[in-house]
């Protein structure tokens, strides 16, 4: 599927946003928190690995044309972009309301199965 040149765009830029956005938070972090108590925790180690990816990922897609690379080589080298999706957990992890709204809706699915199963009961009853 193709995408609009305006879809590329905005991912292309959306993509160097982000990632600088968490570089600068993993270099904040790492100053206030001094190196040794930001690689203390694991989730800070894990930050850290997904950013450096990022990085190494806009570093591969931008040399890529500038520098003559075997282009097997380069396909290996951008399976390293798949670690990036884990980006999407850094920031879910910090949205703790999130998490209970999320624990009581999977909470409720039996009492909405057993309602769903009525009324299709109901309406085939009556049909």
């Amino acid at each position: 599927h193709k995408q609009a040149q305006w879809q590329v765009s905005l991912t292309i830029v959306s993509n160097f946003f982000f990632t600088f956005v968490f570089g600068w938070e993993c270099l904040l972090k790492l100053a206030a928190l001094h190196p040794r108590r930001y690689i203390a925790s694991a989730w800070n180690r894990f930050d850290l690995f997904v950013t450096l990816v990022s990085f190494f990922g806009l570093l591969v897609d931008n040399l890529g044309a500038a520098v003559p690379i075997d282009p097997t080589v380069l396909r290996v080298l951008r399976i390293v972009r798949v670690f990036r999706i884990f980006r999407a957990f850094r920031v879910l992890r910090a949205l703790k309301g999130l998490h209970q709204i999320i624990a009581t809706l999977t909470g409720s699915l039996t009492a909405l199965l057993n309602l769903l199963l009525m009324l299709v009961l109901v309406f085939f009853m009556f049909a």
